[in-house]
């Protein structure tokens, strides 16, 4: 399922053929709803989200997992180098062992969007989006007085 969701996220990303965020997003929604409790398939959508540049969309997204993913802030070392592999063109042709998909190099567009997670309003943006006007204030002051958040 993983692969799948990654091939077609994917080549939708890279293509030109005629489709609008809107239904990308009714896509993901739909197919978070279906897997709710599958913390990993959520958290491979939100990488992806970030890495194509679709902040808006990640934080449109009826996931339980989303305001976790966003206050977690990057991942360990260890961690960020398979995801950083997963968002690589090529991820699903090496899928086939774990040696060929960890001799890939680490996606360009992970970076980025490690910076996007880490050094974005995207946690108060998600919390004003849900109306929770409280908690997106402690986030909006905690992105400016946090040495973690400040922008480099």
């Amino acid at each position: 399922a993983h692969n799948a969701a990654h091939n077609a996220a994917h080549n939708a990303a890279h293509n030109s053929a005629p489709s609008t965020d809107d239904s990308w997003r009714a896509l993901l929604s739909s197919s978070l709803a279906q897997h709710p409790s599958d913390a990993p398939f959520h958290t491979a959508a939100f990488w992806l989200l970030l890495s194509l540049e679709r902040a808006p969309m990640l934080i449109s997204l009826p996931s339980p997992h989303l305001e976790g993913f966003l206050r977690a802030g990057p991942p360990p070392p260890q961690t960020a180098a398979i995801w950083s592999r997963f968002l690589h063109p090529n991820a699903s042709a090496a899928l086939d062992s774990w040696e060929s998909f960890m001799r890939l190099p680490a996606a360009d567009s992970f970076e980025a969007a490690r910076r996007k997670l880490c050094h974005s309003d995207l946690l108060p943006s998600l919390l004003l989006k849900r109306q929770q006007f409280a908690k997106a204030a402690d986030a909006f002051w905690r992105l400016g007085h946090t040495p973690f958040f400040k922008p480099e």
